[in-house]
């Protein structure tokens, strides 16, 4: 993320290099050509004049650079806000995990519980069902005992 961020802010300075460095060009050449062309008696009237215009372009050019300057500070901002937003995200998001890896763990451990207390249930229940098995054939046997005592 902070790559594509950073790569904005180089390709606005390029460019705002790039048009610095064309506007002294053309205001060089400007200059350059005016001077090629002209009389060697040029009146100091035209020079103003260049001179005006060459200072208005000058303060446009100056503004441009403040308002790019504005803009990539507004970005870096912006990038800044960002990077710290991803980090509490992040810092959330591990506070997350762990919390649901107790609850995990928590759970984990009383399943276990309840599946050992559901074995020791099914024992017990297979000794009970054992024992009244061996209480009725020994009531059966005992009916049996009594009732050959009663027919004798």
């Amino acid at each position: 993320m902070g790559t594509g961020l950073d790569d904005v802010l180089e390709m606005i300075r390029v460019q705002w290099e790039r048009d610095v460095e064309k506007n002294r060009a053309e205001a060089g050449a400007l200059l350059q050509a005016k001077q090629q062309t002209e009389v060697v008696h040029v009146s100091q009237t035209q020079e103003e004049k260049l001179a005006a215009a060459l200072s208005v372009e000058l303060h446009d050019t100056s503004r441009q650079v403040q308002s790019l300057q504005a803009e990539t500070e507004s970005l870096r901002a912006l990038k800044r806000g960002l990077e710290n937003s991803l980090h509490d995200a992040q810092h959330w998001h591990d506070m997350e995990l762990q919390n649901l890896g107790a609850v995990v763990g928590r759970l984990e451990a009383e399943l276990a519980e309840i599946r050992s207390e559901t074995e020791q249930q099914q024992q017990e229940r297979a000794h009970l069902l054992a024992c009244k098995s061996q209480l009725q054939k020994d009531v059966a046997s005992y009916h049996a005992l009594l009732d050959r005592e009663e027919s004798n």
